[in-house]
């Protein structure tokens, strides 16, 4: 199973070595990426188009009309009076995949830290944590034999809808080249509970969703680090930190800020 010091770290000139060692497994990080929201956005386009997303209060940057290029992840004191989105706070953020109710999800994603690192104690600090498909099947061979065929089987074959979206998918499909993507959502647990499934498909979820889980690696981002993610193979999520901290007769706010990038290649 991957671990955290398995990652490539990559510069960001090498681009054919980033994108290879994404398809390859799924995941690498970019140091040394020139700062600044049109670096980002420069950057990514070498791998492919960058999908729009709608614009949510302040929650985005490079805004296009209603839409932006550019997300613009941190906690939004100015939302005060709307319902926040999941990643407009500092509370945990469970894995998911990018863009997971749109219609056609991106298949690479980048998120960048754009600010030093929350404080807080360990586990409670902004931690990224990402979670592998090929570590689920692993994983699988280990504790759970002979069920990852049938389990694949009924995660592709029955349509779960979002709370917050009617349009209804299954939590796993194949592409066009036969590969096995991954749809996952923060509160795909109630979603999942809450409709009419069969026992063969909830003891496959619950199964498949605790492997998920258990295979995920935690690690501390450092400021101008870019996670580059494979978005049908690898779940992302982040822990939760702190919004304040005192010292002494000071008051510190996180300042923590993530700008996430959509590609469609």
């Amino acid at each position: 199973m991957l671990k955290y010091e398995d990652i490539p770290k990559i510069g960001p000139e090498d681009y054919s070595r980033a994108i290879q060692t994404v398809q390859d497994i799924g995941v690498c990080i970019i140091v040394g990426l020139p700062t600044g929201p049109e670096k980002l956005i420069e950057f990514g386009k070498k791998f492919g188009p960058i999908s729009i997303k709608p614009s949510y209060g302040n929650s985005v940057v490079n805004r296009e009309g209603p839409f932006a290029v550019l997300g613009d992840v941190r906690p939004l004191e100015d939302l005060i009076g709307k319902a926040p989105r999941p990643t407009q706070t500092t509370s945990e953020v469970p894995l998911h995949t990018a863009r997971s109710a749109s219609d056609n999800p991106c298949t690479l994603f980048m998120m960048l830290l754009v600010s030093e690192p929350s404080f807080g104690p360990i586990g409670n600090r902004g931690e990224s944590r990402i979670a592998r498909l090929a570590d689920v099947y692993e994983l699988y061979d280990q504790v759970f034999p002979n069920k990852l065929n049938s389990d694949i089987a009924e995660l592709s074959s029955v349509p779960i809808s979002r709370s917050s979206n009617s349009d209804a998918r299954p939590i796993l499909h194949r592409d066009n080249k036969g590969k096995i993507c991954l749809r996952y959502w923060e509160g795909i647990r109630d979603d999942v509970y809450r409709s009419e499934v069969g026992k063969p498909f909830l003891e496959a979820f619950k199964r498949f969703d605790w492997a998920l889980n258990h295979v995920a690696i935690e690690f501390m981002l450092e400021k101008n680090e870019l996670i580059f993610l494979d978005n049908t193979s690898v779940a992302h999520a982040r822990r939760s930190f702190p919004l304040w901290t005192r010292k002494g007769e000071e008051i510190h706010v996180s300042e923590r800020t993530i700008h996430s990038v959509h590609i469609d290649a």
